[in-house]
């Protein structure tokens, strides 16, 4: 019954320091979450652009 008690104070003591922590040191909800990603090609980039995936493969190949 201790080691009970124990597992669950860790599993409710362990995420409140990190809530803790993380508002003392002023880090909100949306600094956790990422921003959109996105590409955009340089103006001076001239290089046609491909119509498919190109992908390097090694030269030799082996069965796994």
């Amino acid at each position: 019954m201790m080691t009970l008690r124990l597992g669950l104070l860790i599993c409710v003591r362990i995420p409140g320091l990190a809530l803790i922590a993380g508002y003392l040191a002023g880090v909100s909800y949306s600094d956790l979450i990422p921003g959109p990603f996105t590409l955009t090609p340089s103006p001076d980039d001239s290089a046609p652009a491909s119509s498919g995936i190109i992908v390097n493969l090694p030269l030799f190949v082996s069965n796994l």
